[in-house]
């Protein structure tokens, strides 16, 4: 009796180890199935890039100085002739104000020799018709040679004021001339303190700030131009057999990834 207890335990203990195993192994799995249908297959070579602006402009400016405002900032979109930053011009303001009183000054000494030649012109008129008296005198035989000689003197002395102070008015003009073009290119420098934007556009990179030195090409902004734009892009030397000329592109930024 005992044995068969034990043999039945065992028949039983076999049985559920069976069930299980068909379960686990040999129990058939349910499959899924899909309804395949006919589409396009989409084959994309994928690279990085940047993107350029075919114009672009270093802006700088001309003369050495300190910053005093810059506008802009990175990002911000300028019209063309904006003001984008200046310069301190105090001691430019003074240099134009000494080049425009040496103008004044200048033309006030021309209009005093103006005044002095005039004077110098009626002496010498006077001096001629002295002198065509006197000759005529002296040929008559009424006034003595050295009455004459003394005429002709006042008269050579006569002309040589009056073409001195003409000497002296073209010299003055010429101290003019040469005042109005430094007071143009202190005006000019003056101006050099202020710079615009060339042409419409956006600031990427701003490389300076208000209080820093600069000097002629220091570069301060950069400015591109959002009319023609394209994009640089490097892929796997293994696909390019697959671009071609014509193909659609699509792009996607990493600052915008949700938009195509």
């Amino acid at each position: 009796m005992r044995w068969k207890k034990i043999l039945w335990k065992v028949a039983v203990v076999s049985l559920l180890v069976g069930v299980v195993f068909y379960n686990l192994r040999l129990a058939p799995v349910p499959a899924t199935s899909h309804v395949v249908s006919r589409a396009t297959v989409t084959e994309e070579v994928l690279g990085t890039g940047t993107l350029e602006a075919r114009v672009r402009a270093t802006v700088s400016s001309k003369i050495s100085g300190r910053i005093l405002q810059l506008l802009v900032d990175q990002g911000d979109r300028v019209q063309a002739g904006q003001l984008l930053m200046t310069l301190e011009d105090d001691e430019l303001q003074q240099q134009v104000a000494i080049a425009e009183a040496n103008v004044e000054a200048v033309q006030a000494a021309i209009e005093r020799l103006e005044t002095d030649k005039q004077r110098a012109l009626a002496v010498a008129e006077q001096a001629q018709r002295s002198f065509e008296r006197v000759e005529q005198l002296l040929r008559q035989k009424a006034v003595s040679q050295e009455e004459g000689d003394k005429a002709l003197e006042a008269l050579s002395v006569a002309r040589a004021g009056l073409s001195l102070s003409e000497a002296a008015i073209n010299e003055a003009h010429k101290e003019k001339i040469s005042a109005i073009k430094s007071l143009e290119y202190q005006r000019a420098r003056l101006s050099d303190t202020r710079i615009t934007a060339p042409f419409e556009g956006m600031i990427v990179r701003r490389e300076r700030e208000p209080g820093d030195i600069v000097v002629p090409g220091t570069q301060v902004l950069s400015l591109i131009s959002l009319n023609e734009l394209w994009i640089s892009a490097w892929v796997d030397e293994t696909a390019m057999s697959r671009v071609q000329v014509g193909q659609p592109a699509r792009v996607v930024f990493r600052a915008v990834p949700d938009q195509v």
